[in-house]
């Protein structure tokens, strides 16, 4: 059981990590348009909760 949950905790970190590692491309992304002097394209994003 320990294992288990263990195991669902580490689940729990590699999901937050993976949403702050999208929330970072979609800003260095802004960051290169904005840096080309274009305006970034505007995309609906999903909500996740």
């Amino acid at each position: 059981m320990h294992t288990l949950n263990r195991r669902l905790d580490s689940g729990d970190h590699h999901l937050r990590i993976s949403h702050e590692l999208a929330t970072l491309n979609e800003s260095l992304q802004a960051l290169a348009y904005a840096a080309r002097g274009a305006q970034a394209p505007m995309v609906r994003r999903r909500r996740t909760g």
